[in-house]
């Protein structure tokens, strides 16, 4: 992983991923662009105790479409009332590798400076052992509220696992 500066004005494809927490865990919001076959990151948000109110200011800072998790139906649907453009990611067997895989395919990973928990997310990111001490192909439940954040980024905007939203209509939104 290297460290820049800033995020990259000529990245493509940029949107932020969002990772919902509220009292043990955090939310964490990251953006995410590519340029040629890099992925650049910047950390705007890791925070507990957020309720949508509070995920909603901070997603109109940056007016992005968000790709989140799809398990909480009722906060995405919240978000999108307070007028953002919000997609819930597939979930199933295999998309925690299948995103991993998809960031791995990457040419290099840059993260900004100031991205400190991502930092310190993506250096204490393991795969998880069975019971008997074998690694198995899923990582460790910890450490990864960005990395979780990036990877509906990219199951979602990337590889187009997502769940259509249900009463969200872009142009009802002023977006188009």
């Amino acid at each position: 992983i290297g460290i820049v500066k800033e995020f990259p004005a000529n990245a493509k494809k940029v949107a932020l991923g969002l990772d919902f927490g509220f009292t043990h865990d955090p939310s964490a919001i990251v953006k995410c662009g590519i340029v040629d076959n890099d992925l650049y990151l910047d950390e705007l948000c890791y925070k507990t105790d957020m309720v949508s109110s509070d995920l909603i200011k901070e997603l109109r800072k940056e007016n992005l479409f968000v790709y989140a998790d799809c398990a909480d139906p009722r906060l995405i649907q919240e978000i999108a009332n307070g007028g953002i453009v919000i997609y819930p990611v597939q979930k199933g067997a295999g998309s925690i590798v299948a995103g991993i895989d998809r960031i791995k395919d990457f040419d290099s990973i840059f993260v900004t400076e100031r991205s400190y928990n991502l930092i310190h997310e993506g250096r204490n990111y393991v795969w998880a052992k069975d019971k008997d001490g074998h690694y198995i192909n899923e990582p460790e439940d910890r450490d990864n509220h960005c990395w979780d954040a990036i990877r509906y980024y990219t199951n979602g905007k990337i590889l187009g696992k997502i769940v259509k939203p249900k009463n969200v209509n872009k142009s009802d939104l002023g977006i188009f």
